[in-house]
């Protein structure tokens, strides 16, 4: 019982403190604060108040609030869900380097959420965050590469970048990079092998 009020004291110590630091106007402490809402970590869940401090962040530039602000849009969390400007932030956090938001911008044009189909777009946006050493970049480059998303298809690009993709996350311990790139890595292999038999390209319908 002890341990817990312990731990529950030093939770809400730390919200304080972060709290403290994102009213001074730290766009990372408005960042942090926000995820402490939205997950509830030593404070009650609280979209609105996550959202709140999103945009502060996102405001004064920062690259992780306007992905965060674009994410809270684009579920409708805290906020009606709005494609658009869900689309508005991703597209600023990738501007400002944000890989995460690359990826969710890129599945928006191969979607057309919020924008007009454009695979192509989205081709060069996962090469822009794979560029980073973003190992989900890496993977949806292999993944284009695969079934000639923007791109045309190349079973041996698709067989690199899907290596590169599991390296990077195994250096970084992103577990569902590995899990897709081990459910694609034995098709493309076998793939390779049938287009080396017949010497021709294999399409694959996505």
């Amino acid at each position: 019982m002890l341990d817990e009020l312990s731990e529950m004291l030093k939770e809400f110590e730390k919200v304080n403190a972060v709290k403290e630091r994102a009213e001074s106007g730290d766009s990372q402490a408005q960042c942090e604060i926000a995820d402490m809402y939205r997950n509830g970590y030593g404070t009650e869940q609280d979209f609105a108040e996550a959202m709140k401090w999103y945009r502060k962040a996102a405001e004064q530039g920062n690259p992780d609030g306007m992905y965060n602000l674009g994410v809270m849009y684009y579920y409708g969390d805290g906020v009606e869900k709005d494609l658009n400007e869900a689309f508005k932030w991703y597209e600023k956090a990738a501007e400002n380097g944000e890989p995460l938001a690359m990826l969710n911008l890129a599945a928006m044009y191969v979607n057309g959420q919020g924008c007009k189909k454009d695979q192509k777009k989205a081709f060069e946006l996962y090469k822009k965050a794979s560029d980073l050493g973003d190992a989900g970049g890496m993977l949806y480059l292999g993944k284009c590469y695969f079934y000639g998303i923007g791109v045309e298809t190349d079973l041996t690009k698709a067989n690199e970048w899907l290596l590169k993709a599991n390296a990077r996350a195994q250096e970084t311990g992103c577990d569902w990079v590995m899990q897709q790139v081990n459910k694609l890595l034995p098709q493309t292999d076998m793939l390779n092998t049938l287009a080396n038999l017949t010497k021709s390209p294999v399409k694959v319908q996505i």
